[in-house]
């Protein structure tokens, strides 16, 4: 016997939510869209109506998508996932860089700047990646249940649980690509603030704010560096403007993305021969 989609889904539940996640995927490359898609754009309510309760309570959860949209897209630009890993990555960070857009506009000027993540590798292998988008997805939906209560404004309140229902349904397609029961009890427990944060805190996701958290010397100099006596050493190292990387805006040093930098520390001890092309 052959199963098809429409020999089991008879009454069109399963072809309707398949269709809503191809749509959603769709519309969200546009601002405009991704901003309904995240429910927060037609709340009905300006940045400057936000109440103090429900604007701490969007700050913390701009938080998490901060950390979702920031793992999703490092994993995008390594490019070391393939296959349906890959397609799903990309739609799911589409929809937590909407999610993040929606917040900062309705925050304003109160939105808080981007953290620095260090994701120890688990954007480089497939499985730690599906696992780590699992744990990250589903501490999200916890936390967005956990501040249900505390929201006043019954729009924000609603909006935010449409980002819930989302959220879950990322959780429920990772624990399929994980081959995975999607869901493990018939209830699922909210997490407070302090559960949550605690948990972020212990993977050491974050990292300091400096301005160059790695750089490395080598034994190589440059006779372009006048500046310098000798030329000059060549040296390796972060920047607090990931916007000029790629391009040539160094005195002869190797500028590289914070993320990047940190994760190369990792696999280049002091000592490791090193080779610079042009």
């Amino acid at each position: 016997m052959t199963l098809d989609l429409d020999s089991v889904d008879r009454d069109g539940a399963v072809r309707e939510a398949r269709d809503a996640v191809l749509s959603r995927a769709q519309l969200l490359g546009g601002a405009v869209a991704a901003l309904a898609a995240a429910g927060l754009a037609t709340a009905g309510v300006a940045s400057a109506q936000v109440g103090t309760r429900d604007r701490s309570v969007l700050g913390y959860l701009l938080s998490l998508e901060y950390l979702q949209d920031a793992f999703y897209t490092e994993a995008e630009r390594l490019g070391a996932l393939g296959g349906s890993v890959a397609a799903a990555t990309q739609v799911l960070g589409r929809v937590e860089r909407a999610h993040v857009q929606a917040f900062r506009e309705l925050l304003g000027s109160s939105a808080a700047a981007r953290p620095r993540f260090d994701f120890q590798g688990a954007t480089e292998d497939e499985l730690a990646f599906l696992r780590t988008a699992l744990a990250l997805e589903e501490l999200s939906v916890g936390a967005y249940a956990g501040q249900a209560t505390r929201l006043q404004s019954p729009e924000i309140l609603q909006s935010t649980m449409d980002i819930h229902t989302v959220e879950a349904r990322h959780a429920a397609w990772l624990r399929r690509l994980l081959d995975m029961r999607p869901t493990e009890g018939s209830f699922d427990r909210p997490r407070d603030r302090r559960s949550v944060v605690g948990t972020i805190a212990s993977k050491g996701f974050v990292v300091a704010r400096s301005e160059v958290p790695v750089a490395f010397g080598t034994s190589a100099r440059s006779a372009d560096l006048t500046d310098w006596p000798a030329g000059g050493y060549i040296g390796i190292h972060g920047t607090d403007r990931p916007e000029l990387v790629p391009g040539r805006v160094s005195h002869g040093c190797i500028r590289m993305r914070n993320g990047d930098i940190v994760r190369l520390a990792r696999l280049m001890p002091v000592g490791t021969p090193v080779t610079v092309r042009s």
